[in-house]
């Protein structure tokens, strides 16, 4: 625990985690189709030398403390780092697409209306769902009913998709 703690009062981790959320918040394309292989072994790779790193650190100090606390404390830190990773791993995806556009109709299957619209929408076989601006306040019926959505997306590595644009229409 000491040496995520030694992190955490490091100033420029929190700049590279500054570095991360504006390189993020500048990406305008979405990604669908992210292997959950490559999202697992992030995690794995990310707690394994997160545990490594912290058990060094107490052997170099000698210091003991709760191993039980430790690994709580690593998965904790792990799972936010995973997340911190898949940024750049979005960011290489986006990268690497392929220059081909391709534009697919696709039939609405599900409209989750709340703080955030979803449509969710059956593109090669495959479920995903994307954020919608209800602006016509249509109901969930007739967006199943009577509309249709268009992706406009590129392939990239990992088999992913790059959703470019989409747009609903009759």
């Amino acid at each position: 625990m000491l040496y995520l703690e030694r992190l955490l009062k490091n100033k420029i981790t929190y700049l590279i985690l500054l570095i991360i959320v504006i390189i993020s918040s500048i990406q305008q394309e979405i990604v669908k189709g992210l292997p959950n292989y490559l999202i697992f072994t992030i995690f794995v790779i990310s707690f394994s030398i997160l545990f490594y790193k912290n058990y060094q650190f107490e052997k170099k100090i000698k210091e003991k403390s709760s191993i039980t606390l430790n690994i709580f404390v690593v998965l904790f830190f792990s799972i936010f780092l995973s997340f911190a990773l898949k940024i750049p791993l979005k960011f290489l995806v986006i990268e690497g697409r392929s220059s081909k556009e391709i534009i697919k109709k696709c039939e609405i299957t599900n409209f989750i209306s709340g703080r955030n619209d979803r449509i969710s929408y059956k593109l090669e076989n495959q479920n995903y769902d994307i954020s919608y601006d209800n602006e016509m306040h249509l109901t969930r019926e007739e967006l199943i009913k009577n509309y249709k959505i268009y992706i406009n997306y590129s392939d990239s590595w990992f088999n992913t998709k790059v959703i470019n644009s989409y747009w609903v229409e009759k």
